[in-house]
């Protein structure tokens, strides 16, 4: 699924009209994900200015910025046009739409399911090479390659000895599920690409530190018959479990952007609001 060889900033391609079609955004869209992609629990997850003049106070050639979740790729070119002076930039995504969560594990709504936010459907370009110039000509900018494949079987190790990644300047993760951010976190920690004091970590899909219903949104989950969510679920249960694998140390520069502060040392989960208020750059912090 990944080729053997890669140029520093060339796409990643292997083989012509290989991406499977799928029914994302087809006419067979709503009976299979719904008809909302909204949830009640979400907050606002935009990029702040307050980040990207950090990112900007930070950058460097020998630094990388990774994403995690391209779909599009709307946050690749948001980051190639407001921060600069960075290294190559990394997109992973199986470009065919999500996996499937592990069994348990909550999720919002059936736009969370198993090929929902494909890249080549949304796109409708199946082919490797095509769906990546178009995807480089939006991004605009040229020192980015992509990375495609579930993440259970792209990010390996092998993966990190053939390419030149760099210590991180930030992780961005967009892809929504657990399991696929529990492994993106995992092979980042694992492959040595974070530095204490340095590299950033953004969640887009973070629900908050409580996921607080209202009334209104207890019935609408008791209409749909489905429970409504547990305290601990998606992305922030992988911020979590990594914390804890990893002996990860985190300084919480805002609601759902962390920075590592030290790794094998304590773990320090930075949910806890009366911890992260002292350290916090920017509200909301809780």
């Amino acid at each position: 699924m990944i080729a053997s060889t890669l140029a520093a900033n060339a796409e990643d391609v292997s083989g012509h009209g290989d991406l499977a079609k799928g029914p994302w955004l087809s006419e067979n869209h709503r009976k299979v994900f719904g008809k909302s992609a909204a949830a009640p629990v979400y907050f606002p997850s935009n990029v702040g200015s307050w980040l990207i003049e950090l990112l900007n106070k930070r950058a460097a050639p020998s630094l990388d910025i990774y994403e995690f979740g391209v779909y599009t790729g709307s946050r690749m070119r948001e980051f190639a046009r407001k921060v600069r002076g960075f290294g190559r930039m990394w997109g992973f995504d199986s470009f065919t739409g999500f996996p499937d969560e592990t069994q348990g594990v909550w999720t919002p709504n059936k736009h969370w399911a198993q090929g929902g936010n494909s890249a080549s459907d949304a796109m409708r370009l199946w082919d490797k090479e095509q769906l990546f110039r178009k995807l480089r000509a939006r991004i605009g900018y040229e020192k980015t390659v992509f990375i495609a494949g579930y993440y259970n079987e792209s990010l390996s190790p092998q993966l990190r000895a053939q390419r030149p990644f760099a210590p991180a300047l930030i992780v961005d993760l967009d892809c929504d599920l657990y399991v696929s951010t529990v492994q993106a976190l995992r092979w980042v920690f694992a492959s040595g690409l974070v530095l204490p004091g340095i590299t950033l970590f953004r969640y887009d899909d973070w629900p908050g530190n409580a996921t607080q219903l209202t009334v209104r949104d207890r019935n609408r989950y008791r209409k749909l018959g489905r429970k409504p969510p547990p305290e601990v679920w998606g992305q922030m249960k992988s911020h979590i479990d990594v914390t804890g694998e990893f002996q990860i140390e985190w300084r919480r520069l805002n609601r759902n952007v962390f920075q590592v502060a030290s790794l094998g040392q304590r773990a320090t989960s930075a949910l806890d609001a009366s911890s992260s208020e002292a350290s916090c750059l920017t509200k909301p912090c809780w």
